[in-house]
């Protein structure tokens, strides 16, 4: 509770203090906070202190959930960022293999000094993180780049980049990036980078249409991350493999070390498929949804039957195995690409919070939960949740892979949405008779190596950026409405169609 609590405070705090201080200075106060918190912990008996020393490690937690990704996306190449945004993803994995190792090994001594020496052990790599953020990685050059610091950028691209890449191109995108990011901005924000209106009330309740767009993707697939219910499957998976038949202390820390390595594993694989031209993120987030649903329904109908524990750590596995070839990575790789740089540190402490929010709130209602449905029941519930997110994801996620995060900027200020005015799926819906084709608005065109419209290319091929169709179907991404004549005519036009139906 107070943990989860703690962790949504330092995923709001971190788009200030990683606005204010650099990505880099985050990573230290994070740092801090997990050192502190766990030396705090540890070195206490009184209840009420462990909760505060637990509330520290939250905030660390928070932090560091916000701007891990966020830092590995805007210092990566668009060819390899899906496989090192992953890192941090494959490093939280095999800490938690580690807690499954420590486990095991400390099973021999008292349970009040074996939680301790667990704990303590985690000190380590935040110190070595402190060390690391202090002398050997490099500042963040989008954000450089966006408080004036032009000259350390250019440096730190050309370390970070291929020999031969034209870095002076580069930061000429991110120079353009900002300026047509004023269409994306938040009203009283543009001209004013240091205005009132930078609030994440302003971010909430005035967003552009562009904006909006950036936050249904990027807090949506963060969101629907914890919609899997694999936090809390993962913190109650004990009671999960006991109620399956595996009573054993040793037996249980034994298929926990197993399903742990597999997650590990699959998430090192996935980091190479979200780069593959032949896959690309869309695809194995659709995916991982579909295979997770039919984990947890296999789950489900071994609950009802009475079935063997085999068959549960069989299901088990496969579920880890789907999440950490899709929604496990892909929910903190899509919001680190699709916010556009003068609200991406404030969207991407939204899209955090969701995630830790909808987290806590699994872990506070899953036994109860559990006591309601049963545990057929609520793997069936989690099941069906997987294939809502599924659905989310086909209608709404563009397809990243090999744009640059300018690029997608860019294409959210032309996307059309299903449910909003002039989608081709919100005429069909509305009986609305579809315009003559020479009536229709221009259109854009997505190529498999940029977005181009029409006027650019002579008819590039759609892919798979349509959040609708991911190929040969009629492509609905229309472009803006440019003045207030082209606007009344839609609207007579719409209002005459209304009265004739």
């Amino acid at each position: 509770g107070v943990f989860g609590f703690a962790s949504f405070i330092g995923a709001i705090a971190a788009s200030k203090i990683s606005d204010v201080y650099g990505r880099r200075g985050t990573f230290i106060v994070a740092a801090a906070c997990f050192v502190f918190g766990i030396l705090w912990t540890v070195c206490t008996n009184n209840f009420f202190m462990i909760l505060g020393g637990r509330a520290v490690m939250g905030l660390g937690v928070g932090l560091g959930l916000a701007i891990d990704p966020l830092y590995i996306a805007e210092v990566s190449p668009p060819e390899f960022r899906g496989m090192l945004v992953t890192w941090s993803e494959t490093a939280t994995n095999t800490g938690i293999l580690c807690g499954f190792a420590a486990g095991l090994a400390t099973r021999s001594l008292g349970n009040n000094t074996a939680w301790r020496v667990m704990t303590l052990g985690g000190v380590v790599l935040p110190m070595v993180l402190v060390i690391l953020a202090v002398y050997v990685m490099p500042e963040s050059p989008r954000w450089l780049i966006k408080v004036g610091r032009t000259a350390e950028a250019k440096a730190i691209l050309t370390r970070c980049y291929a020999p031969g890449e034209d870095i002076g191109k580069v930061v000429e995108g991110v120079y353009r990036d900002i300026s047509v990011e004023d269409g994306c901005l938040l009203p009283g924000e543009r001209g004013n980078p240091s205005g009132d209106d930078r609030t994440f009330q302003a971010l909430l309740c005035r967003p552009t249409p562009a904006v909006r767009r950036m936050l249904v993707v990027g807090v949506g697939v963060a969101a629907c991350q914890q919609t899997t219910g694999i936090e809390s499957i993962q913190v109650y998976l004990i009671f999960i493999l006991k109620a399956s038949g595996i009573e054993t202390r040793d037996e249980q820390l034994a298929y926990l070390m197993a399903i742990g390595f597999v997650k590990v594993v699959v998430i090192v694989l996935a980091g190479r498929l979200f780069d593959h031209p032949k896959v690309g993120r869309r695809p194995l987030l659709i995916g991982s949804n579909l295979g997770l649903a039919a984990s947890l329904l296999l789950l489900g109908i071994n609950f009802l039957v009475g079935g063997s524990g085999e068959v549960a750590v069989l299901s088990l596995a496969l579920y880890v195995m789907f999440f950490s070839l899709g929604m496990g990575p892909g929910a903190w790789l899509i919001p680190s690409e699709v916010f556009s740089l003068d609200v991406r540190a404030r969207a991407m402490s939204l899209a955090t919070f969701s995630n830790r929010f909808l987290a806590a709130v699994g872990n506070a209602t899953f036994l109860t939960l559990k006591a309601g449905f049963g545990n057929a029941g609520i793997c069936l519930l989690f099941a069906a949740l997987c294939l809502g997110n599924a659905v989310f994801i086909a209608l709404c996620l563009p397809e990243t892979r090999g744009k640059s995060l300018e690029d997608m900027a860019r294409y959210f200020e032309e996307a059309v949405f299903p449910w909003e005015a002039g989608s081709r799926f919100r005429q069909v819906m509305s009986w609305c008779p579809r315009s003559s084709p020479a009536s229709e608005p221009r259109r854009l065109r997505a190529s498999s190596n940029g977005l181009t419209s029409p006027r650019d290319d002579g008819g590039a091929k759609e892919s798979a950026l349509n959040p609708i169709h991911q190929g040969g179907g009629t492509p609905h991404i229309t472009e803006r409405i440019t003045n207030n004549e082209q606007l009344s005519e839609l609207e007579s036009e719409l209002e005459q169609s209304t009265r004739a139906l």
